[in-house]
């Protein structure tokens, strides 16, 4: 099974560093340009099966994919971004001083109300397990945000949470995960955003269909 896994584009909440959780974003002009960069480099593959958050900024970052696809998108709330609990709508700068004031770990630390990292690391790779046995011998396109694709991606490079969060990922970036019938994962591209770039742009997006 090969996987790409994709971030959303840039929401007004991403610019102006509001934690969005389970509610919903908006794309921003710049994430909805981001998206069609990204449905013109994804626009050469054909995807056997498509899933996508069912959060309004990832569901809407994958209609703008799809215009190039066949496949219909699956809706679900497994791909959907930490839930922040009491958090969520609130500036970043709040959840980071709740945290310290814990003593907690990153990993240890959970928001009232919402998901702990390894609650959330458990959701995203019991997901994709599921999917390996529907999709073994296919390739499918995963539209997810951004703390879910470095928790999964953690989970697939063997890493632990911690070092998991020092993997960034650009919005819509694109992530190549492949998996084979035992479970085991490789990970030819991570945090490609290539697409985005100005620069020998048309270039970019050929190879990039190819990788």
């Amino acid at each position: 099974m090969q996987i790409y896994l994709v971030r959303h584009g840039q929401t007004e909440e991403n610019a102006t560093g509001v934690i969005q959780g389970w509610n919903p974003g908006t794309l921003t002009p710049l994430g909805i340009e981001q998206a069609e960069r990204l449905a013109r480099r994804l626009k050469a593959i054909r995807f056997d099966a498509i899933y996508s958050s069912d959060s309004r900024r990832a569901a809407d970052t994958a209609q703008i994919i799809t215009q190039f696809q066949d496949s219909p998108i699956q809706f679900t709330e497994q791909l959907r971004e930490r839930h922040m609990g009491i958090f969520q709508g609130r500036d970043f700068e709040e959840f980071h001083k709740a945290q310290s004031q814990s003593g907690l770990s990153d990993k240890d630390f959970k928001p009232e109300g919402g998901e702990s990292l390894e609650e959330l690391r458990l959701r995203a790779t019991t997901f994709v397990q599921s999917l390996r046995e529907l999709h073994l011998h296919q390739t499918i396109l995963l539209v997810a945000h951004g703390r879910w694709n470095t928790m999964l991606l953690g989970a697939a490079s063997g890493i632990s949470i911690e070092e998991a969060l020092l993997l960034r990922q650009t919005n819509t970036c694109v992530n190549i995960l492949e998996c084979d019938k035992h479970g085991s994962f490789l990970l030819p591209l991570v945090n490609c955003a290539a697409h985005l770039s100005d620069d020998n742009s048309r270039a970019i997006a050929t190879a990039a269909d190819n990788s």
